[in-house]
């Protein structure tokens, strides 16, 4: 794995200057990319033992990619110790936890759509084989939910159970998808805070809050605008786990990936990045 990060940039908010904030974008089961990660935020806390830190992880832990339990695993076992750190809920631990709990509204096409936004790898992992013949019937769900109860065990069900929707530090609000760009938070849901895409990406000659808001869920180049920093790299697709830093009134990128010399393309993803909104942001630069 190899690490580099961006050079520092003008941050839209300030913190206190002994505050440090490290935000990790989307995981999808690349444990390697989050050991690696992990140890570049560990040692960036070591060498400045005299600030207020907090490690805050956005959300999407589990899903298309290779290992999403052992990711769970390094997660709940406490990767930062004696420092702050938050986990906060993806939509993709959203679909297992309303498996687990199994929650009326899981049915066959409920399950269906975690299917199709990879659960099927963490079924894999979790060595559930069956699941596609157990998802026609009521009883077949209530099976399958002991099933996914037994693979995780009670420590990464609790884990589970104790993500956060959303945080907030000063003018920062830290959530996994974004929030209503006109609504007061207060009156969002934690479906938007989950889910919300277009009118939070392209919301920014809309915008009604106070606050910056910290994000993942939709994959970009890591960037800045006023009203929100993109922090999801795309590492299930891309191999780039990212986080933000953001200490004072700057912040910068990090980057850990096993390509060394990883450009941006500027059609990512066959879209242009710049789609998202009407003006330009500050891009993270690496090189």
């Amino acid at each position: 794995m190899y690490f580099s990060s961006s050079q520092w940039l003008p941050s839209p908010q300030t913190l206190p200057a002994q505050r440090n904030i490290f935000a990790v974008g989307d995981i999808h089961g690349h444990y390697q990319a989050l050991t690696a990660l992990n140890a570049v935020i560990a040692m960036e806390i070591a060498a400045q033992p005299e600030l207020e830190h907090t490690v805050i992880y956005l959300g999407d832990y589990i899903d298309r990619g290779p290992n999403s339990q052992k990711v769970l695993e390094i997660l709940q076992a406490g990767p930062h110790q004696n420092v702050e750190t938050i986990f906060l809920r993806g939509n993709h631990e959203q679909f297992l936890i309303d498996l687990l709990k199994f929650q009326p509204w899981v049915d066959d096409d409920y399950l269906e759509c975690w299917h199709e936004n990879g659960g099927d790898t963490t079924l894999r992992d979790l060595q559930i084989s069956d699941y596609l013949h157990l998802r026609y019937t009521s009883a077949g769900l209530q099976t399958l939910s002991s099933k996914i109860a037994k693979a995780l065990g009670p420590d990464l069900a609790q884990f589970l159970n104790k993500l956060q929707a959303i945080h907030r530090i000063g003018n920062y609000v830290f959530v996994h998808a974004g929030v209503d760009p006109q609504k007061p938070l207060a009156a969002q849901s934690e479906q938007e805070f989950l889910w919300i895409r277009t009118p939070f990406m392209q919301g920014g000659s809309d915008w009604q809050h106070d606050f910056t808001a910290v994000h993942g869920h939709s994959i970009t180049i890591p960037s800045v605008y006023p009203h929100r920093i993109s922090v999801d790299a795309g590492c299930y697709h891309t191999g780039m786990l990212c986080a933000v830093q953001i200490r004072g009134d700057k912040l910068r990128f990090i980057r850990v990936t096993q390509q060394p010399n990883y450009v941006w393309k500027h059609d990512f993803l066959g879209k242009d990045h710049w789609q998202w909104s009407e003006a330009r942001p500050v891009v993270a630069d690496f090189a």
